[in-house]
């Protein structure tokens, strides 16, 4: 129980150091067309969402901290340095153990103001059974980054 309630208290503060000042304060976007939305979409492959995602979470499965922020999306690096978040993820995950199973729950998506994908997973590891991961990912130059990560 102690340790739930560890891990809970820490993704709040990993959620408040990673959420951005004022992420809605951008000016809105000039309107369009439900049609000229929709033309100028690019399609979304949400195989290659969760592929990312997965391959992100491989990292920090691993320990690879420091990877994990590299390849992290600008708004993660700039909202916690890396030695900080090695430090802050560290207390998160290593407590948890391994991985023992971690399956896709379900995708959402926000677009406005930016285009960001969400990803849930159902994942045991071996000293906690049925936690959710959630994997936000926005899109940085023409592929999906990790943006967030929270664990429940």
């Amino acid at each position: 129980a102690l340790t739930l309630i560890g891990v809970l208290v820490m993704s709040f503060i990993l959620a408040a150091l990673l959420l951005p000042a004022a992420p809605f304060s951008t000016p809105a976007a000039p309107a369009v067309s439900l049609n000229e939305a929709a033309a100028s979409a690019a399609p979304v492959n949400l195989d290659a969402v969760q592929d990312r995602a997965r391959a992100w979470l491989a990292l920090i499965d691993k320990g690879a901290w420091q990877a994990s922020h590299a390849a992290s999306g600008a708004p993660f690096r700039s909202a916690i340095t890396a030695p900080r978040w090695a430090e802050t993820i560290a207390q998160v995950r290593d407590p948890l153990g391994p991985v023992v199973k971690r399956e896709l729950l379900e995708y959402g998506s926000q677009s406005a103001p930016r285009e960001v994908r969400i990803v849930l997973f159902r994942t045991d590891f071996a000293n906690a059974q049925g936690a959710t991961e959630t994997v936000t990912l926005e899109r940085e130059g023409g592929e999906y980054r990790v943006v967030g990560y929270w664990i429940k």
